[in-house]
């Protein structure tokens, strides 16, 4: 029987995980994977490159189906079931292609972040390494903070080098305590090409990353740059100050 579990669940999981001293590899997949491996035709906000959508889906395929990682998807609400829409239909097409009996909450990195920062802050502790397009704004952010790099994406057609950057990663990996993803549907599948090469926690985290520099940064407008409606609601400044404080204790 396949196991869903909810994002305080999935929160949960990992946090007692890496507690225990265990390596934590965690991706997530949701709606703009399931248009990749079900669309010809990907809208621009998803694009990842000048390639078809056919060499994209064969990368994201292979790597949901890796063994050994966390792969967390989309939640299912009660009005979800009631009324079996088209969110029903991700998580099961989802679940059945990536093969996994357990799978974890998309929106576990949301929860923690908007709910005292207990995990996230722990994943930027030891020798890390943030994987993302926004690196201006990222090296502004954690400006002082010695123990972070930044490896530098394209913000657009990522995958025009895919092989280049995890062949770059491969040989990097091997330095760091936690590698953190935050550079789209690339990522997802960049992480798990690299996974045997190091033993770092490797961390698929998305755009929350745009709301912890949006938080201390405002000036980048990063949390308007996707689909962040949770952002509108939440006191950004408040919970990323927290991160910080935490990562500096």
């Amino acid at each position: 029987m396949t196991v869903c579990m909810s994002r305080e669940q999935t929160l949960q999981y990992m946090l007692e995980r890496h507690r225990k001293g265990e390596r934590l590899v965690v991706s997530r997949y949701s709606d703009g994977e399931f248009n990749i491996f079900t669309s010809d035709d990907i809208p621009v906000s998803l694009q990842t490159g000048n390639e078809d959508a056919q060499i994209m889906r064969q990368r994201l395929t292979k790597a949901i189906r890796k063994k050994n990682q966390l792969v967390c998807i989309n939640e299912l609400k009660e009005r979800n079931l009631t009324k079996k829409d088209r969110w029903v239909f991700i998580q099961e097409y989802l679940k059945k292609i990536g093969g996994h009996d357990l799978y974890g909450g998309a929106n576990w990195n949301v929860f923690d972040y908007t709910h005292g920062n207990n995990l996230l802050p722990r994943l930027f502790s030891g020798k890390t390494l943030i994987v993302t397009g926004h690196d201006l704004a990222v090296k502004d952010a954690f400006r002082g903070y010695k123990n972070i790099g930044i490896y530098k994406t394209e913000l657009k057609a990522v995958s025009t080098r895919y092989d280049w950057h995890v062949s770059r990663l491969r040989d990097m990996s091997s330095k760091y305590d936690n590698i953190i993803f935050a550079c789209g549907p690339a990522g997802k599948a960049m992480m798990t090409e690299i996974a045997k090469n190091t033993h770092a926690n490797l961390i698929d985290i998305g755009a929350v990353l745009n709301a912890i520099i949006h938080g201390v940064r405002p000036h980048y407008g990063l949390v308007w740059q996707w689909s962040m409606s949770w952002a509108a609601t939440a006191n950004l400044p408040k919970q990323s100050n927290l991160f910080f404080s935490k990562i500096r204790k």
